[in-house]
């Protein structure tokens, strides 16, 4: 499941319900986060000379859903990158701003760190990141 950034929830709030002008970004960038070696409860971005973010692009909805338009690859790891554990999707190649994230899931569709070791290729498969929004039932009428 994709979750929405606390950062693009203000942002589509504010256009959507307070008229704020929004452009969208012009190219968005999947990025790997691993687990901490020194605290498991955290994620940090892949940090070595052979990582980049990469480009992804997605589809129109359909039934509510975007998914990844195409496979993305990245190079084949140099060294350890750890144990791959949240994707996280920005509008730009450094720094920026994450705009969804999701857990890696295993082949059955459960949530699990994958392992990038030396000579390893990370991949995400078209369609294997999708992006819906959901909205939570509530509020109060009077």
């Amino acid at each position: 499941m994709t979750n929405l950034s606390p950062y693009a929830q203000q942002v589509i709030l504010n256009h959507m319900l307070r008229g704020q002008r929004f452009e969208p970004p012009l190219k968005f960038y999947l990025a790997v986060f691993v687990e901490d070696t020194q605290d498991r409860s955290r994620v940090i971005e892949v940090n070595t000379s052979d990582y980049k973010r990469m480009e992804i692009s997605f589809t129109a909805p359909q039934n509510g859903v975007c998914e990844n338009f195409s496979d993305i690859l990245w190079l084949r790891a140099k060294a350890h990158w750890g144990n791959a554990a949240v994707l996280g999707v920005f509008d730009a190649q450094t720094r920026g701003n994450l705009w969804f994230s999701a857990l890696v899931l295993n082949p059955d569709g459960q949530p699990e760190p994958m392992a990038i070791g030396r000579n390893q290729q990370f991949s995400v498969r078209q369609g294997e990141f999708t992006v819906s929004l959901t909205a939570k039932e509530g509020g109060k009428a009077a």
